[in-house]
């Protein structure tokens, strides 16, 4: 009822709550989901729908790990169809400390998707949700091939990371917002190459993010686990393009070993593969995984 306030909380592994129906959290009054510790909350096997925030007096949360303002822990799984926010304040949260987590259930409705820590990935529909997803002190990670489009509005803090995941030059993550994306100074996007050796061709891989409105400043603090290339990020209009450079690391690794003598050849070789990026010396050094 309108006055009313529930909490439910599942967690630690074996765990489990089965409902045959649907699940309502926050229907009329205010109610509060918590899944963690390898937790399950299944509903009607698997193919029924989770409701937050009902209808228009009500309050509906839940939390993927730990609530906001808590401390990070292990996330639990919903096990839905789809979720659905209703007309109330309905706010979906991801604060845990997965390095690899999927959310499988589509999102419909106008709610807060807010990752606060951990690294999620959305695998299903999320062209239905028009509320906004707020990236902050989380990861949203994107993998080679997929893009996630959001019906809704998009938002990264200073502290939130954008992974993109890349396989070859035409193969990466996108992500695609039909409102407004709104990111901040020096963005932070990691850019996860499937094959670290693979010596690219490409200079550019247009429309990594688009967004009908983009609202950045245009600076972008982007890190790669490429051995041979450095990627980077520009604003083009209202989308935003990686680009892709050659990597001549060959001085800064000599210097780190304190091999002076070997300076004049690690100029050379940098300006070899500088010059030449996919020829056949700078594949031989796609496979150097260490200074030394």
């Amino acid at each position: 009822n309108t006055d009313s306030d529930g909490t439910v909380t599942v967690t630690d592994a074996g765990s489990k709550w089965i409902n045959s129906n649907s699940v309502y959290v926050g229907s009329y009054g205010t109610g509060a989901l918590t899944i963690s510790g390898g937790g399950v909350v299944e509903v009607n096997a698997g193919t029924g729908p989770l409701f937050i925030a009902s209808k228009a007096s009500s309050t509906g949360t839940v939390n993927i790990g730990a609530a906001s303002g808590d401390t990070a822990v292990a996330a639990g799984t919903i096990e839905a169809d789809a979720v659905f926010f209703g007309s109330g304040t309905g706010s979906l949260v991801f604060n845990h400390t997965g390095t690899a987590y999927d959310f499988s259930p589509d999102i419909f409705g106008a709610g807060a998707v807010k990752l606060l820590a951990g690294t999620t990935r959305f695998t299903r529909d999320l062209t239905g949700h028009t509320g906004t997803m707020a990236v902050d002190g989380g990861t949203l990670a994107i993998h080679s091939g997929d893009t996630l489009s959001l019906g809704g509005d998009y938002t990264q803090s200073a502290s939130g990371i954008l992974s993109i995941g890349v396989a070859d030059d035409t193969t990466f993550g996108k992500l695609a917002v039909t409102g407004t994306a709104t990111l901040p100074s020096n963005a932070k996007i990691d850019i996860n190459v499937a094959d670290a050796d693979f010596n690219f061709t490409a200079t550019s891989m247009a429309n990594a993010i688009s967004a009908g409105t983009l609202v950045s400043d245009g600076t972008f603090a982007v890190s790669d686990n490429s051995l041979l290339f450095n990627f980077g990020a520009v604003k083009n209009g209202d989308a935003v393009d990686l680009t892709i450079a050659a990597a001549t690391d060959a001085l800064a690794s000599t210097t780190s070993q304190g091999k002076t003598a070997a300076a004049g050849a690690a100029v050379a070789i940098d300006n070899i593969i500088s010059d030449d990026p996919t020829g056949e010396i700078a594949g031989a050094f796609v496979g150097l995984t260490t200074n030394k």
